[in-house]
This record gives C-alpha cells, structure tokens and sequence, in this order.
C-alpha cells in the first residue's frame, strides 16, 4: 500500500480527471489533494470527488504556500510507509506509478521517475524548459557527482525513513536536487525507472508563468546546486 500525494494550485481543468483515473488504477490506494487554496476552486472540485471516495483526503492550506510547504504537509497526513508525489497536470503519466513502487519491493529506498534514462523523453512543448532541465542536470551531476541522472524530476516513490533521514527543504522544484543528493549520500538505495514528460493538458504552468519568473526559479535551482557543493567541500 502506498499513498499518493498531489499538490495543486489552479488546477481545475486537470484534477477530476486525475483523481479519478487514479482511482480506476490504483482502487485501494490513499490519495491527498495538498491545495493551496486554488482561487478556480481546484479544492472544491476535489472536494466533490472526495465525497464518494473514503480514501481521497483534501487539504486546504490557507497560508504557508508553495510548492514544497505542501509536500511536508502531505507526508504529514499521509497513513502509508511509501510515499507517492507528482504533478497534476498529467505531464507525469498516472500508469507510471505502478513502475515506481514496484521496485520498492527489492530493497530500494527510492525510485524516481526519469526523463533520462534509456526509453525516456522529455516531450514539453515549451523547448526552452526542456533546456534549462538539461543544463541544470547536466551540471549538478558534474558539480555533486551525482549517480541519479534526473535530478528535477519530481516525480518520485520513496520510503518514509529517507525523509526523515534526510528531509526536504527549498521552495519550487530545487528540493528535489537537495532530497536525492542527500539520499545517496546517506547510503540509500536510490533507482531510476523511464518514463516520457509531455506539456501539461490544461491550465498555465505556475512555476515559470513568465519569462522573468522562469529565470528567477532557475537561479534557485543554481543557487542550490552550488551551496550542495561548498557543504561537500567544507
């Protein structure tokens, strides 16, 4: 058993579609919509969902928002030891998660769902998020000496003790460098299984809506990469 946790703002055009092909897939598991108070009313949809399904649990966080805040706060609520998160907006295929547990059974720690592996593809319209997600890999694999090739993927299972070993910390999707590069370094077992992004199916992107955002974020991501490298070094 596993519980999936999905993080939301403005994700209306995506969320009934989502919890409910969850559902058809995965009927016993426990689902927790995080939402940050979605002004198109995502938390109200899944509300309505949630009242004909005992294991969908919707949190409606009124302040503290943000990306990782709702993370913590879902690992928080969650009931299982396996611990299942992606996006919304169905660029990370629901079929997928099957994959990702499944190799939790050998021993694993943690899988994570990559762009970059043999029978993967990053297929986003948006072609120059797709080479800023290059880059930024490319060099905190350099730079950290990473083994794990999708370092921004987001798209994760993972057992409850890597948490609380190491924790999850930032704001936007740079977390996920800090979480699987201090993972490996404390020794867990970490595996990367294939699968292919595409662009969100509705609704606008929130963590790069504009150019001068998209450039802000990235600097995070640089920022923590490097700040990784100087408490290696230290």
């Amino acid at each position: 058993m596993f519980s999936i946790i999905l993080p939301t703002y403005n994700e209306a055009p995506n969320i009934r579609q989502l919890l409910e092909r969850l559902r058809r897939l995965y009927p016993q598991e426990e689902m927790i919509v995080v939402d940050d108070n979605s002004p198109d009313l995502s938390w109200k949809i899944a509300q309505e969902v949630g009242l004909q399904d005992k294991n969908l649990k919707v949190l409606r966080r009124m302040k503290g928002r943000g990306l990782v805040n709702s993370l913590k706060e879902g690992i928080g609520a969650a009931r299982e030891d396996i611990l299942v998160w992606m996006d919304c907006d169905f660029s990370m295929p629901p079929e997928t998660i099957s994959g990702l547990v499944g190799p939790l059974s050998d021993s694993y720690d943690m899988v994570v769902g990559s762009r970059y592996v043999e029978g993967a593809k990053d297929g986003r319209d948006f072609k120059i998020r797709v080479f800023s997600s290059l880059l930024i890999n490319g060099l905190a694999r350099l730079i950290l000496g990473t083994r794990t090739k999708d370092l921004t993927s987001g798209f994760i299972a993972v057992r409850r003790k890597v948490l609380d070993k190491v924790g999850i910390s930032g704001v936007y999707g740079e977390y996920f460098i800090e979480l699987v590069a201090k993972a490996e370094a404390a020794g867990f077992k970490i595996k990367e299984i294939p699968y292919s992004s595409v662009s969100r199916l509705g609704g606008q992107t929130k963590t790069a809506p504009n150019f001068f955002t998209f450039l802000i974020i990235s600097l995070r991501y640089f920022l923590t990469i490097f700040r990784l490298a100087l408490s290696k070094a230290v």
